[in-house]
């Protein structure tokens, strides 16, 4: 008889509720629902079309498209995704905390990224917990195992491949110092990259340029975004308190630092900029996860983090009307 662990079963609950609140959709409908609704049902329609015209990723498509062949009703399609998303997340970001504090980073996770990833952007959530699951077969040294999650990351969301050569860092390079050089060279190197990018996407991905016309608008107000300053503000207190961090938390920490410098440097790309960063953020999870294992001014940092974050998501999410009460 298969034994079935306390922490693979919390996972499992964790991940049945989150299904259960997006079939039920007790918030309303996020803004991609629609585009989610009518791909699913254009799949069932002509799934040899949706080959050769869709825009998502391969493995997106064709996981929709057996889903779509076993549940005839959307929202179970829909329910599906979540399910396996925050399982793995709940599972392996569990794995880098202790029992007595997963807690901690199950409320960050279910207030910053749940209403974004899960209820809003099923290909990111997806691929945001494959890249859980790499970075923690990665730090067990099971490196055949990260490379096919690596694979299976990259085919529910392109943008997964901009995080995953960072996770190749090795600990013991990381300084202050050479995080800081690291960072404004890449920086500098995507900024005046930027524009044959543009061009050369624009000219060869016919969805991109409609990316980056709707991030037009918006593109200083992204780069500036409230959601950054708890993010900003950990940075600077893990800087300053460099030796009260574990181990994972300072190879996170370059990551994230890493990952805004890319973020900057790309502006220009808009809409496609923001969710490569998306991508880069959800490793904070695991940073959240490491609190047990830092010293003392890193954990009150880390409360503070998780508390602000909370709150601007409460105010962005929930009060400023994110979801719809009826799909538009």
């Amino acid at each position: 008889m298969m034994h079935l662990s306390k922490s693979k079963a919390l996972a499992l609950l964790i991940g049945g509720i989150a299904a259960l609140v997006a079939m039920l959709q007790p918030f309303g409908y996020s803004p991609d629902y629609i585009q989610y609704d009518y791909f699913f049902d254009q799949l069932r329609l002509d799934y040899l079309y949706q080959i050769k015209e869709s825009r998502f990723e391969f493995g997106f498509l064709h996981s929709s498209y057996l889903l779509t062949t076993i549940f005839r009703d959307n929202i179970y399609v829909y329910g599906f995704f979540v399910f396996i998303a925050v399982g793995l997340k709940a599972y392996f970001g569990g794995r880098f905390s202790t029992r007595n504090c997963a807690w901690i980073f199950l409320a960050f996770y279910f207030f910053k990224f749940f209403p974004l990833h899960e209820l809003t952007q099923l290909r990111a959530a997806m691929a945001a917990s494959f890249l859980i699951v790499v970075f923690y077969y990665l730090s067990v040294e099971r490196y055949w195992a990260a490379l096919l999650f690596s694979l299976i990351a990259v085919s529910f969301h392109n943008s997964a491949g901009l995080v995953l050569p960072f996770y190749l860092i090795p600990k013991f390079a990381l300084t202050r110092g050479r995080i800081v050089a690291v960072s404004l060279i890449l920086y500098l190197g995507c900024y005046f990259a930027s524009d044959y990018l543009v061009g050369f996407m624009a000219d060869r991905i016919y969805v991109f340029e409609t990316y980056l016309n709707a991030g037009l608008e918006s593109r200083r107000n992204a780069a500036f975004s409230p959601v950054f300053y708890p993010e900003f503000l950990m940075i600077i207190l893990s800087f300053i308190f460099w030796s009260d961090l574990s181990e994972v938390m300072k190879k996170i920490l370059a990551i994230e630092v890493f990952g805004f410098s890319i973020f900057y440097g790309f502006i220009d790309l808009g809409v496609v900029a923001v969710r490569g960063h998306e991508l880069f953020s959800v490793l904070w999870l695991i940073f959240v996860a490491q609190f047990p294992f830092a010293k003392k001014n890193i954990r009150i940092g880390v409360m503070v983090f998780v508390l602000g974050s909370i709150l601007i998501a409460i105010y962005l999410y929930f009060i400023l009307n994110f979801f719809a009460g009826e799909i538009q």
